[in-house]
């Protein structure tokens, strides 16, 4: 009885440990969305923009082979998370027009990359909290995916204190390997994704495809391959009803 009231004691003591963690992480995150709190969707998505094209598409087309894939997800995940929030506490999120996209991208985007007195300044601040914000999901989803769901579901390893200091016991390596062989499958997973949409650009049915004729062309084929990976993941795994795509104008 004594041993399991210490096993229990222990395990609540690892518990206390997360949660405390997990509360200092996720209040380092709401500092952070504080100063984009007034923006509207399509505003935070301009900065997203603003990010992605500093920081991840670079590194999509070096020459690196090195490049850390799971590095790249993690960061598009934590885009993600910072899109989903702000779709999520953001009222009439959908009513926009012409005239508010313009207003939008002339104070968010133009001044960043076209610099002119007659554009407001550019706003190196919410740009810089959105970097941060980043940063600090990023940790926040580590913490959470590597630490808590491996307390949670990893039978292989065992959770237990030296002195004040949280450490990791290794108790079946053979099980051990197979959780990381599943953690490094589901990493992957947009890797995928990301080859059925170059199959499909592939297809002789877009033969008339113009995205060589408008520029930029390797952005427009990153954006092209991200936008078609992301539609055939929501349809076919998913299973989102394919019409919502579909331009109705």
């Amino acid at each position: 009885m004594a041993r399991l009231t210490k096993k229990f004691s222990e395990f609540i003591r690892v518990c206390h440990f997360f949660d405390q963690d997990n509360r200092e992480r996720v209040a380092e995150v709401e500092i952070y969305r504080a100063p984009l709190i007034e923006l509207s969707p399509l505003e935070l998505l301009t900065y997203a923009s603003l990010y992605a094209f500093e920081y991840l598409i670079p590194k999509e087309f070096s020459q690196d082979k090195n490049a850390d894939n799971n590095v790249m997800q993690a960061t598009w995940d934590a885009i993600n998370d910072a899109l989903i929030w702000k779709l999520t506490t953001t009222e009439d999120t959908f009513h926009i027009s012409e005239k508010t996209i313009g207003n939008s991208l002339r104070e968010h985007l133009s001044p960043f990359l076209f610099p002119s007195p007659d554009l407001p300044r550019p706003r190196d601040d919410i740009y810089q909290a959105l970097v941060l914000l980043i940063d600090t999901q990023i940790e926040l989803n580590s913490f959470l995916s590597q630490s808590v769901d491996a307390f949670c579901y990893d039978d292989s390893i065992r959770f237990e204190f030296s002195g004040s200091e949280l450490i990791i016991v290794e108790l079946e390596p053979d099980k051990k390997s197979a959780w990381d062989r599943n953690g490094e499958k589901l990493s992957r997973l947009h890797t995928y994704w990301h080859y059925r949409a170059l199959e499909t650009f592939s297809s002789p049915e877009l033969d008339t495809f113009l995205i060589e004729r408008l520029g930029n062309n390797e952005m427009n084929f990153y954006a092209y391959m991200k936008a078609t990976a992301t539609y055939l993941q929501l349809t076919e795994f998913y299973d989102l009803d394919k019409s919502i795509f579909v331009n109705q104008a």
